[in-house]
């Protein structure tokens, strides 16, 4: 787990499966800064070539059935000459109570898990490579543009 929370690519080491949000779809998108701030880095400014990923962090297997999804967004900044500037978020390790996609606001802080599953497996493994479990940092984002 250490090696994906501090790998900086922007691609998985050769070999590595991706487990959680495997699957998703990808389009291109433009950030737009609308000013009045004084956010710096890839927060201010324009960029007309930002790759946006919608996945879902539970799929069902076969005969399945979930109470809802666990949706989540990611956005890829590319940069020159240096690794790319990401966001992702998501609404929790909780599924919604919906199958719409857009139905729960999507955060970068959010709590643990309620389910007792989820704490013994998801929690487990991801406090292995932080403390910070359910927190999204962007001083990289913010610092560099």
């Amino acid at each position: 787990m250490k090696l994906s929370y501090s790998l900086v690519s922007d691609e998985l080491p050769t070999g590595r499966p991706k487990i959680i949000h495997g699957q998703g779809v990808v389009g291109r998108a433009a950030w737009e800064d609308l000013g009045d701030h004084d956010y710096t880095g890839l927060f201010d400014g324009y960029n007309d070539l930002v790759l946006l990923r919608f996945s879902l962090g539970n799929l069902p297997f076969s005969g399945d059935v979930l109470p809802g999804l666990v949706p989540s967004v990611g956005l890829k900044f590319p940069r020159d000459e240096k690794p790319s500037g990401n966001i992702v978020a998501q609404i929790g390790f909780d599924p919604a109570r919906s199958y719409n996609f857009f139905a729960s606001d999507f955060k970068t802080q959010f709590s643990v898990s309620k389910n007792e599953c989820n704490q013994e497996t998801i929690m487990r493994k991801l406090i292995e490579a932080s403390q910070q479990v359910g927190a999204i940092g962007f001083k990289d984002f913010a610092s560099i543009g």
